[in-house]
C-alpha cells in the first residue's frame, strides 16, 4: 500500500492528500542559515473538530499537539514576537505542564519534573 502524503506547504506539490479529522501530522517549522546552521521544531498535531467557533460554524478543524515538549525560550527572541504568540507559548507551556507533570510525578521523577517546571515557566 502507497503512503498517503498530506501537507501544507508553499510548493504546490506538497498539496498532495487531503486533511481529515484524526489524521496526525507533523509541523516542521525551521530555520537556516546558508553555510553555517540549521534549527527544526518537528512536533506531532492530530487533527481535530474545531469547537467555539465565533462565527458558529461546525464544519472546521484545528490541530491538537501530541509531542509534548517545552519550546527552550533561551533560543526565543521575545522582542519579534508579538503579544498572542507570547500567548500561544504560555499556553502550549501550560498544557505540558498539565499533560506530562502528573505522570513524571507519579512515577517519582522529581529532576524531570523540575525540568519540565523550570522549562514552562511564563514567558
Amino acid at each position: 500500500m502507497k503512503d498517503l502524503v498530506i501537507g501544507i506547504s508553499f510548493r504546490s506539490s506538497a498539496n498532495e492528500g487531503t486533511l481529515h479529522q484524526g489524521n496526525v501530522i507533523t509541523i516542521e517549522p525551521g530555520y537556516y542559515e546558508v553555510g553555517k546552521f540549521g534549527i527544526r521544531i518537528e512536533n506531532c498535531y492530530e487533527i481535530i473538530k474545531s469547537e467555539k467557533l465565533r462565527s458558529g460554524a461546525e464544519n472546521f478543524l484545528t490541530f491538537e499537539p501530541l509531542t509534548l515538549v517545552p519550546i527552550q525560550q533561551n533560543l526565543i527572541q521575545r522582542d519579534v514576537l508579538q503579544q498572542k504568540h507570547i500567548d500561544w507559548l504560555n499556553a502550549y507551556h501550560q498544557k505540558c505542564l498539565d499533560k506530562v507533570g502528573p505522570f513524571l510525578k507519579e512515577h517519582c521523577l522529581q529532576e524531570e519534573l523540575e525540568f519540565l517546571e523550570k522549562s514552562c515557566q511564563k514567558m
